[in-house]
């Protein structure tokens, strides 16, 4: 409850950041600076609510990309087209640590995408593992245990959206509430697209799950009938 006051929106945008403490840690480009600030302006005007331009340095996300695929994952991504795919396989021993708090129909998916029946589809695009940790670090930057809540939703999307719900939402060993969040599984219309399971936490409106703080099982009713969105 807002008391009617409009909530802002808080828009995350990556940049290379300067180190410099003196200069506060502004974008380096000062050029790409005023031009994401003016659009952010626009969003305001159009929207009629707030909008906060929050800045990220492009290094923390190469530093997560890092931590969740492959300790030279930045590397091995770096100067790819963004749609080149195979450059990683999540599912490849040594796998990510995290996959060990895989669910069965989450770990499906992966492999669905990793199957060589895809053919010339087959693995994750380049760009995936970018916004996939992009969203690990948008969450844990925005974070704050004096939050009554935290979650994420999201309604369909592409490969992105199942390695970030894989690694962090839906995950036993993350420490994410699953509680906390929904994936609605609706298609983009794209034969390349995910097939997502259901998940709605209740804090969106399903039932209460068993939480997966402690890496427990997944909750049983996390894939089951939930109310549309």
């Amino acid at each position: 409850n807002l008391g009617g006051k409009l909530p802002s929106l808080i828009w995350v945008k990556n940049l290379q950041m300067s180190a410099a403490l003196a200069e506060g840690g502004q974008p380096i480009d000062s050029e790409e600076r005023d031009k994401r600030l003016a659009q952010a302006g626009e969003w305001a005007a159009q929207c009629g609510i707030p909008v906060v331009v929050y800045w990220i340095d492009a290094k923390q996300i190469a530093a997560k990309m890092n931590e969740l695929f492959q300790a030279d994952a930045s590397t091995v991504l770096e100067g790819s087209k963004f749609n080149a795919r195979g450059l990683i396989k999540v599912l490849a021993n040594p796998k990510p640590a995290w996959t060990a708090g895989l669910g069965e129909e989450m770990e499906s998916a992966i492999r669905a995408i990793e199957d060589p029946s895809r053919g010339g589809q087959q693995f994750f695009e380049k760009c995936s593992f970018e916004n996939a940790a992009k969203g690990n670090v948008i969450f844990e930057v925005l974070h704050s245990p004096t939050l009554e809540l935290h979650g994420s939703v999201t309604f369909g999307g592409g490969e992105s959206v199942l390695l970030e719900f894989a690694s962090k939402y839906l995950n036993s060993t993350s420490g994410f509430d699953t509680n906390n969040a929904a994936l609605f599984p609706h298609s983009r219309g794209r034969d390349s697209d995910p097939i997502f399971p259901r998940h709605c936490g209740s804090s969106f409106g399903g039932k209460p799950a068993v939480s997966m703080l402690h890496g427990g099982a997944p909750a049983s009713n996390s894939f089951g009938d939930v109310p549309d969105p």
